[in-house]
């Protein structure tokens, strides 16, 4: 934040060369939000993972939380949409963000 202070967190997987990174948490802590503090963290994981070589990056999210703009906003794209757990009874969204790869993570021969 403005105080140099934590405001969040991104928890993923590894950023492996030409595979998908999974984010299994994202959270701003609540007073934090609305402040383009989550945005920039995302932003910046989907830098690193580009600088990584990685494919993509995926998540899963309730239908019914209000994140499911904010990853629309960013470019992630639904991918399907499906019943989640018995529990809490509410259908999942699971987004996908496709990245731009290197040549060469495509398996394309480079003929110069």
């Amino acid at each position: 934040d403005e105080k140099g202070n934590r405001a969040g967190y991104i928890l993923h997987g590894p950023l492996k060369y030409g595979q998908k990174c999974h984010i299994s948490q994202a959270c701003i802590q609540y007073e934090k939000r609305l402040r383009g503090y989550g945005e920039r963290a995302v932003i910046g994981l989907i830098e690193h993972a580009q600088l990584m070589g990685v494919s993509s990056i995926q998540l899963r999210c309730a239908i019914d939380l209000p994140a499911i703009q904010f990853w629309q906003s960013l470019g992630f794209l639904i991918q399907k949409i499906e019943p989640g757990g018995i529990t809490r009874g509410r259908m999942i969204v699971t987004f996908l963000y496709q990245l731009v790869l290197p040549m060469d993570a495509l398996g394309i021969e480079h003929k110069y």
